[in-house]
């Protein structure tokens, strides 16, 4: 557990291997209030969390930059779990050959409050990475942008196998504020069972706005 609500804080965890069947998170990261965070994860291993392999969040006033590249996540409800509320900011860089398996329900899950102020945001990169959930209900990527704040993604070179037999693959929505949602989705990989609703899914309702680039996906 990585927790600052004042401050500034970096931490740089490399080459860990973490293996838990707790009930909470493998690796959790939270700034709250007004701090500053800056947490970098390289070449490790997150296995068998019953909550989340590895879930960040931004909340308050505070920012959160986050990077996760070339490690593995195992397991869990979910297996990559990043959030901003209130008027939090998170800037995130998902990349260099990740695997996300076995995950119960979501892979990667990014996810903007539905109490989100119009100065939250949520903003990065997911690019290069191998998802492989287990099979049934949930996602490969989930992108799920609420409240009045900002969520802008780029989802690219990923590879989505395997585990995605109800739902989609890929499912990007704005919803529940007056916020907006910004994307590209390009060059991923994308194999769903037969029972699964879609390969990619894009959805706005409520006062959202969303604009998407989606170009080169197989």
């Amino acid at each position: 557990s990585i927790v600052n609500t004042g401050g500034a804080m970096t931490a740089e965890l490399t080459q860990i291997a973490i293996d838990t069947t707790s009930e909470g998170d493998g690796i959790f990261v939270h700034a709250g209030g007004e701090a500053r965070i800056e947490v970098a994860i390289r070449q490790s291993i997150v296995a068998h969390a019953n909550g989340t392999g590895v879930h960040a969040l931004a909340d308050g006033e505070a920012s959160l930059d986050f990077g996760l590249r070339s490690s593995a996540v195992r397991g869990g409800n979910i297996s990559l779990d990043l959030d901003a509320g209130n008027s939090g900011s998170l800037e995130f860089v998902v990349e260099d050959n990740n695997t996300f398996e076995g995950a119960a329900s979501t892979a990667i899950n990014l996810f903007l409050g539905q109490l989100s102020t119009a100065e939250a945001t949520l903003t990065g990169s997911i690019t290069g990475n191998s998802v492989n959930k287990n099979d049934g209900s949930g996602f490969g990527i989930r992108i799920n942008g609420n409240g009045d704040g900002t969520l802008s993604a780029v989802v690219e070179n990923n590879t989505i196998e395997k585990g995605v037999t109800f739902d989609h693959g890929i499912f990007a929505e704005a919803r529940l504020g007056n916020g907006r949602t910004n994307l590209v989705l390009r060059g991923n990989f994308v194999r769903v069972g037969e029972q699964a609703l879609d390969g990619i899914r894009v959805a706005v309702r409520d006062g959202a706005s969303l604009c998407a680039a989606i170009e080169g996906n197989d």
